[in-house]
């Protein structure tokens, strides 16, 4: 790299006039921002390589000259003690930038001036005249016409961009500028007699900087599923169309899938993996009413109507192995779910992949070979592999992986097992629900809180018959929020926080009851006689209360014993830096943090890393909102989604892991609330669940549909009347009341409100936001929508198309004439191209571009 910035000083006119003139093979692709592929490919790879990343939204001149120097590798180790000769006023060397700002000056790619305005936003043309600079062709530009037209036409030729102008630049467009930058070619530059002569050398800076080479196409077979009969094998490996892999990022997931490897030049240690261009479809195996060869019939989710998919010569996967035949018989576990994966866009599906999960309980874990006994024992709650190189792979209930050693007694799991017991898919699971069992059924459904949930057969066998109706309960939920067990019947220590203490008035009575919100989002009355506190075993009344009382408006552990009475009651110790827990029923523990000598109270979230930094991460964090006078309505069970970046909040933080995410977080700020979106279905006048009058709000979301009520506290909060059609958030109480609303989107005008208490994202990349526009195309996976506007209709041409994904389950279109919502898949949604004017105007709600929900008008 620092040859071509050396050589750039003496390219003179004629050199520029030479380059042009000259036939100059560049890399034969540009990839495209609004592309879904392009952005996750070139995310990951600028990210795997340099580790620069942006968070949604703008970029500022700053970020992008860092980003640009460390991607390129510029001047690495460059002298940067003469500051006589840096010549911006606005940047200092106390500044996190000033290092690249200055290698980037002393490089040529940014141009001398008074001020830098590192803190502006960069445009569209000062980021390609900066990669053009990067690159030596700054001359060649400026005989093209200059800044910023001979520029941005340089680009072009050097396929870095596939647009001309535009002055917004966002977080998408500097990914992929600078991964078009990496595929560039390097260009061999010699001169003889004063002339410049150019050698393409098929050399890309990804290739000349990184020793990075990429491959494409499909993993026709794994370590875990080899393409003969072998064993699974623990050293991970792809092979991808007949070259094999040396691959340690895991691999159970990428058979049959359309990747591109990226590797190290002169070798097969495949460094990561971007899968590309791939269709899956993905439901429960009890929805199946036709399995047979070519062709698997679905009964769907919401409309009990039948779906047929072309399976045709179809590779069977039964848990992670590849099998020769298959069948439904061949099901036994306690819950299965069916991947299609079509990766060559032909609609017939080549892959078929079925994992048969079964539940256990964690009793004890035995390695070499693995044996995992479950508390409620029985040969069927027995999880064991063949031999000592049986291969495994655990996920936490984040989806992260993990070892055996993080498999906690009590703990519960699903396990995927193949049937020659040499590969395993295994992942914790670790949702719950509080609440009352109200009925029961002889087809296995309970209702509990006025809900329907389906008992697994993991929970039929171990308790089933110790449920009592009326009773409370704490159930653990499974993969698809089937009732897997009780939570209080099991081994588990679980998290409350303490509110309340009662001493029995009875000074003989042995009994202290004591008042906690659970996880599972309700306060909880508990009883202790005896019990085992902080370690120590058979403590009573005396030695309870005060521990209790000290802990008063504080997270405590405790655990359940058979008689449904506390057993263990854990508190927290406070530590200043990461403790190994020792004992599972004594290792709560509360970080304090400190900077200059004082105790840090309050934290500045930022959602680009999912953190508090430098402190603790909340990636997969629970967020307990407490109440200060104990008020059941303001305590709320939440997640990172309810945090708005760059925000203060006052947290207590409990047990940290190693990598520095914490168990759970106690928020006591009322600004930190649930954000539960709906579309409105009718709006009525009605009664409130304490007697006052009020509208009821008939709503649908994820295909359920709910009744609201919206007090007049409430309703004055909103800027205008609602519609039905509109689409809301709520904050709600326990009883559906509504306590806080924002109009998201307005079914009358079919445009976004801004103007929002929660701070909605629309248009955003990283975090929860909202797109909409009218669908122009849709292929029941991708759809293109155009929000921009004409006389009569809306603008499809290329350069107004935006590309989101739509494959979701939860897609609901409003009939505005009955007022009423239906269910409908992504293949049923009404595009431009074939409906004309008669398409759907769609509002798709993302979480990092993954769809959500989807609703859908019918524009009129």
């Amino acid at each position: 790299m620092a040859m071509i910035m050396n050589i750039r000083k003496y390219i003179s006119l004629i050199t520029a006039v030479f380059l042009i003139c000259t036939s100059v093979s560049f890399t034969s692709f540009a990839f495209d921002a609004d592309d879904s592929d392009d952005f996750y490919e070139a995310s990951a790879v600028i990210k795997n390589l340099s580790g620069e990343y942006f968070e949604s939204g703008d970029v500022t001149r700053a970020q992008f000259t860092k980003a640009l120097v460390n991607v390129m590798r510029i001047a690495q180790g460059a002298d940067l003690t003469d500051k006589s000769a840096f010549p911006f006023k606005d940047v200092s060397e106390n500044d996190g930038y000033y290092g690249e700002i200055y290698q980037a000056y002393k490089a040529g790619i940014i141009a001398s001036g008074e001020n830098f305005n590192p803190n502006e936003n960069i445009t569209f043309a000062q980021a390609v005249k900066m990669c053009i600079c990067a690159v030596g062709y700054a001359d060649a530009a400026e005989y093209k016409g200059g800044y910023p037209a001979g520029y941005l036409k340089c680009a072009s030729e050097l396929k870095l961009i596939g647009r001309q102008n535009g002055e917004t630049f966002s977080d998408r467009d500097a990914v992929v500028l600078l991964y078009n930058l990496l595929c560039s070619s390097f260009m061999l530059t010699e001169y003889k007699n004063g002339f410049a002569h150019f050698e393409d050398t098929d050399e890309t800076y990804l290739e000349r900087l990184y020793s990075v080479l990429c491959a494409e196409g499909i993993v026709i077979s794994t370590n875990i599923s080899p393409s003969d009969s072998a064993d699974a094998e623990e050293d991970g490996y792809i092979t991808v169309d007949g070259k094999m892999y040396n691959y340690d990022g895991g691999t159970s997931g990428l058979l049959g899938k359309n990747v591109r490897v990226f590797y190290k030049k002169g070798t097969s240690d495949a460094l990561f993996t971007v899968e590309r261009e791939n269709a899956v479809l993905e439901f429960d195996a009890d929805g199946i009413t036709e399995f047979s060869l070519g062709k698997i019939t679905v009964e769907t989710e919401n409309s009990g109507k039948e779906k047929s998919y072309k399976t045709v010569g179809a590779r069977y996967v039964y848990n992670g192995r590849t099998v020769g035949t298959f069948s439904l018989d061949d099901i036994n576990g306690d819950y299965a779910r069916v991947l299609l994966l079509d990766n060559d866009d032909d609609n017939n599906y080549e892959y078929v992949f079925v994992y048969d999960y079964k539940y256990l309980t964690v009793d004890s874990v035995q390695k070499n070979p693995v044996v995992i006994s479950d508390i409620n024992n029985g040969e069927k709650n027995i999880f064991r592999t063949e031999d000592n190189g049986a291969v495994l792979e655990i996920y936490g209930a984040d989806g992260e992986p993990e070892e055996i050693d993080d498999l906690e007694k009590g703990g519960i799991i699903a396990a995927a097992q193949s049937k020659d017991l040499s590969f395993a898919l295994i992942k914790k699971v670790s949702g719950t629900l509080d609440g009352t069992l109200e009925a029961k059924d002889a087809d296995g459904k309970i209702y509990i809180n006025g809900e329907k949930y389906t008992l697994t057969d993991y929970a039929k066998r171990n308790c089933s018959d110790i449920m009592k109706l009326n009773e409370n309960y704490s159930f653990a939920l499974g993969l698809n929020n089937d009732i897997v067990a009780l939570s209080g019947f099991s081994s588990q220590m679980q998290y409350g926080y303490l509110t309340e203490v009662t001493e029995p008035e009875n000074k003989a009575d042995d009994e202290v009851k004591f008042e906690v919100y659970t996880l599972g989002g309700v306060l909880k009355t508990l009883s202790v006689k005896r019990a085992k506190v902080d370690g120590v075993s058979s403590r009573k009344k005396a030695d309870i209360l005060p521990v209790l009382n000290a802990n008063v408006s504080k997270l405590i552990k405790f655990k359940l014993g058979k008689d449904g009475t506390v057993s263990v009651i854990d508190t927290a110790e406070t530590v200043y830096e990461y403790k190994e827990p020792s004992d599972i029923e004594n290792c709560l523990m509360q970080y304090k943090f400190t900077s200059g000598g004082k105790e840090v109270t309050e934290f500045t979230y930022r959602s680009g890393g999912q953190s508090c930094m430098p402190y603790f991460n909340v990636s997969s964090s629970v967020i307990l909102r407490v109440s200060e006078d104990d008020d059941e309505k303001d305590f709320a069970v939440l997640d990172k989604s309810s945090l708005y970046s760059g925000y203060k909040y006052k947290f207590d933080v409990y047990d940290l892991s190693e990598n520095g995410t914490a168990g759970v977080v106690v928020a006591q700020d009322k600004s930190v609330k649930s954000r539960t979106n709906y579309m409105i279905e009718k709006i009525r006048n009605g009664a409130m669940p304490n007697g006052d009058d009020g509208k009821v709000l008939y709503v649908y979301s994820a295909g359920e549909y709910k009744k609201l009520y919206m007090p007049a506290d409430a309703e004055n909060q909103l800027e205008k009347a609602l519609n039905p059609g509109d689409i809301v958030q709520v904050t709600l109480d326990a009883d559906n009341t509504v306590k806080f609303i924002d109009l998201v989107f307005d079914a009358k005008t079919l445009s976004p409100c801004t103007k929002t208490v929660s701070g909605i994202n629309y248009d955003g990349l990283n975090n929860i936001s909202y797109w909409y526009g009218a669908l122009y195309y849709t292929d029941g996976i991708y759809g293109y929508i155009s929000k921009t506007k004409t006389a009569n209709s809306y603008d499809y041409s290329f350069e107004n198309l935006i590309n989101i994904r739509l494959n979701t389950a939860n897609i609901g279109i409003i009939n505005k004439e009955r007022d009423e919502i239906r269910p409908i898949t992504p293949s049923q949604l009404k595009d431009y191209k074939s409906f004309g004017n008669d398409n759907c105007f769609i509002v798709a709600r993302l979480n990092a571009q993954a769809p959500m929900e989807v609703y859908a008008y019918e524009i009129q």
